[in-house]
């Protein structure tokens, strides 16, 4: 009668995993995509944003993208980062100080014409560097990314009408 209590434990998390929405793969041939804004492999300072430039020739389109998908990274990371009533207080950058945030940027699914550039770029900022910057406006802010985690109340004690019994009962 003792093992009630966790063979309970044990099949409610056995649902829980089975109830939880499977990861589509990509169709064949097609590669797989990030989220918009997520951070790549649980890196909160990697930021990937769609570019789409157009120029006289690929190389400058290129550029532009870059430097414009640099701007936009930088939003959707600080707006990550920091609270929303602080946005006010962060610091205009420019293309210098933007350049010195970044380590690195990768870019995928590149398509180019004579004139035009399309890709998705990943940028990746350099932590140290963005926090000095947040410190140095005093600004305070959260890196740390939430994960999900199943809690299971144990009891010494089984009870089929204690709140915890009729919990794992339920079907939701």
């Amino acid at each position: 009668m003792r093992l009630v209590p966790v063979i309970a434990a044990i099949a409610a998390a056995c649902l829980t995993a089975a109830a939880a929405p499977s990861a589509k793969k990509p169709a064949q041939g097609q590669p797989a995509r990030p989220a918009q804004s997520a951070p790549s492999k649980g890196d909160p300072f990697s930021v990937a944003v769609r570019v789409d430039a157009s120029a006289a020739s690929a190389s400058a389109a290129q550029t532009i993208a870059i430097k414009g998908g640099r701007v936009r990274a930088w939003a959707q990371l600080s707006h990550r980062l920091v609270p929303q009533k602080n946005w006010v207080k962060l610091p205009p950058l420019d293309d210098s100080g933007l350049e010195r945030l970044i380590r690195g940027y990768t870019a995928v699914d590149e398509k180019r014409s004579t004139t035009r550039y399309i890709a998705r770029v990943t940028y990746v900022f350099n932590q140290d560097a963005v926090r000095h910057l947040f410190r140095v406006a005093n600004i305070g802010y959260s890196s740390q990314t939430g994960t999900a985690i199943l809690v299971i109340a144990m009891s010494p004690s089984y009870s089929a009408q204690s709140p915890s019994a009729k919990a794992l009962a339920q079907r939701k």
